[in-house]
């Protein structure tokens, strides 16, 4: 038993490596010239699907899609500020990515140069599930940075956005933020608060909302998968009978 624990712990760390996760919504913000993005980022795969939000959503708010494509139940709203802020194609970030997966979530983004807070809402998340927030930020200007606070809670998060990145890498508090084993508010509800931070503008490429499986369901699955080898490797191990041996006066065959 010991053995399949730690196997199981082993696969556990290899789905984790792997970037599998279950992905709720993808959203990415963008101008009129933005091409929807496709795909993983930091979690996801492939063939996942992106909501592109070229405006702001208002208090009539847009449905979000899943990553297959079909309507998910939750909405996208916006409130709060709209004052110096906008959304942008930028040449430069679209260059800086030319050639990686998701060159088109980190070539277009919702600005804000405004100290008030512009606030995005998600309502039908589940009130019982707990989530990871991944956002993402990739500047054209260099010292502009990310400034976002989830559900109110401060102090904020920051990612400090340079314009260099030869290597295409998401780097965690550099291009992108997580925010942990979070649990939507009363009705199913999640809020971003986006503002400037320390004079400078704020920029909010897209975000991933992703369901985290409870600790006993990833144990209790690992640990079947993980049986399920051993019980072959048991099986293998395990010593074949010796032969008996005639009685005396028997021949032998």
């Amino acid at each position: 038993m010991l053995r399949i624990a730690v196997r199981a712990l082993m696969l556990l760390g290899l789905a984790s490596a792997n970037g599998q996760a279950d992905v709720v919504v993808n959203v990415q913000f963008g101008a009129a010239t933005t091409a929807a993005e496709v795909g993983a980022a930091v979690v996801g795969s492939a063939t996942d699907q992106w909501n592109l939000v070229k405006t702001m959503p208002g208090s009539t708010g847009v449905a979000l899609n899943n990553t297959a494509g079909v309507n998910s139940g939750i909405t996208l709203k916006s409130s709060g500020n709209t004052t110096g802020t906008g959304f942008y194609y930028s040449a430069t970030g679209y260059g800086n990515w030319s050639g990686s997966s998701i060159q088109n979530l980190m070539s277009s983004y919702f600005w804000t140069s405004s100290t008030t807070a512009s606030t995005f809402t998600f309502s039908g998340l589940s009130t019982t599930q707990i989530y990871d927030i991944y956002v993402y930020t990739q500047t054209d200007v260099n010292g502009e940075r990310l400034s976002v606070s989830l559900n109110g809670v401060t102090p904020a998060q920051t990612a400090n956005s340079s314009i260099a990145n030869p290597n295409n890498q998401l780097i965690l508090n550099t291009n992108y933020l997580v925010f942990s084993n979070k649990n939507a508010m009363t009705g199913g509800v999640m809020t971003l608060d986006v503002s400037r931070f320390a004079g400078a503008n704020s920029v909010l490429n897209g975000i991933q909302i992703v369901a985290v499986p409870e600790p006993g369901t990833l144990l209790l699955g690992g640990i079947a998968a993980a049986s399920g080898g051993a019980g072959v490797w048991w099986r293998r191990r395990k010593p074949r009978p010796a032969p008996s041996e005639p009685e005396p006066g028997a021949a032998a065959d």
